[in-house]
């Protein structure tokens, strides 16, 4: 058995959290991280828009989230901001090349610089 270290989450990335159900079941749902608390802390948005704070770290699961070409994704660019875009190529270094929606281009964009869409429910 190996022992990873603990990574908190960033602001704004998608993990599952652990919610408890109307009949007291456990749930998993995917939200994203909104603020990390000094007391350790987290404040989530569920995916359908309902916010939850102060949920303790073990509430919490980090992805190891792979991005596939054509996956849909917000991608930086020159540091203007992020903007949508599809994965055009996973690079064997662990990098992406992206093709952004207006027609740029970027090649071996780190993960940092990607995240993906959430769908929108109404």
């Amino acid at each position: 058995m190996s022992i990873r270290q603990y990574i908190p989450p960033r602001v704004g990335e998608i993990i599952q959290a652990k919610m408890i159900g109307h009949n007291g079941e456990e749930l998993w749902v995917l939200a994203t991280v909104l603020d990390l608390k000094s007391d350790g802390t987290v404040d989530v948005r569920h995916i359908d828009g309902r916010v939850y704070e102060s949920l303790p770290k073990s509430f919490i699961q980090r992805f190891d989230w792979r991005f596939e070409k054509g996956s849909r994704v917000k991608a930086m660019w020159k540091q203007h901001g992020w903007f949508d875009a599809v994965i055009a190529e996973v690079n064997e270094d662990g990098t992406y090349d992206v093709q952004f929606d207006d027609g740029d281009f970027r090649s071996g964009a780190g993960r940092d610089d990607i995240r993906f869409v959430w769908a929108h429910f109404n």
